[in-house]
């Protein structure tokens, strides 16, 4: 009995690290952007302007350089190109709260991400993206945080790794001119985007994480079937 337990207390943990480490392994690295993002004190809210905005559209393009998949800490892919695209359907974006760390509130705005290169060709991995909260407010690198969805991936080296309909996490650091703590009246500060980390969603993990559950309820279902009785014989 002892031994069973030492057995399946082995394997539980050998799961959970498994796990865990392989949840740090794969990540997307981006460069600085050519466009900036702008932020407006306006009332107790700051207007917020994610690029060059036309119309109901902003972007936000990457410069050249910097952007690439790492596998292990080390990159993979070549350096492609990023574009944030926000259609401002419901009005304009702004942050509220404060100070610190603020609200991200979307108005009605869906943003999506596109990275094209990576493979050394024209083919993308598109990411719908769920801003949530902007922190570090007391300082001139003010980060964003969220979720996305994987929407398309025709790029073959993210494709193995960055699969349609799964969710990860994403940070993007702004490096600006002046704290957002620190905005009055009508007063603006913008940036580019400097760096961020877009995380694998983890599909390895995962499946880790379900072999190993497969593999304990098979040891404890062994364990609690009773061996066959053997037949006396008379």
């Amino acid at each position: 009995m002892y031994k069973s337990l030492v057995w399946v207390s082995l394997l539980f943990w050998a799961v959970v690290i498994g796990s865990g480490s392989a949840s740090a392994q794969i990540f997307i690295q981006l460069g600085p952007s050519s466009q900036s993002v702008t932020f407006t004190k306006s009332g107790s809210n700051i207007n917020l302007q994610l690029g060059t905005c036309v119309v109901n559209t902003c972007t936000l393009n990457s410069s050249d350089g910097g952007n690439g998949l790492f596998v292990n800490g080390i990159q993979s892919g070549v350096n492609g190109s990023y574009t944030f695209t926000t259609n401002i359907a419901g009005g304009t974006l702004f942050l509220s709260g404060g100070p610190g760390s603020y609200t991200y509130n979307a108005s009605g705005s869906s943003t999506t991400f596109t990275l094209s290169g990576i493979d050394g060709m024209a083919h993308a991995l598109m990411l719908t993206l769920n801003f949530t909260t902007v922190d570090s407010g007391n300082s001139t690198l003010p980060t964003f945080h969220g979720s996305y969805i994987v929407t398309s991936d025709t790029d073959a080296l993210l494709g193995q790794f960055f699969l349609v309909n799964n969710v990860g996490d994403f940070r993007f650091i702004v490096s600006t001119s002046a704290t957002l703590d620190s905005l009055t009246g009508s007063q603006s500060t913008s940036g580019p985007l400097t760096a961020g980390t877009i995380l694998n969603p983890e599909p390895a993990s995962v499946a880790l994480f379900g072999s190993g559950l497969l593999m304990l309820s098979r040891v404890l279902r062994r364990r609690k079937t009773p061996a066959p009785r053997k037949l006396s014989e008379d």
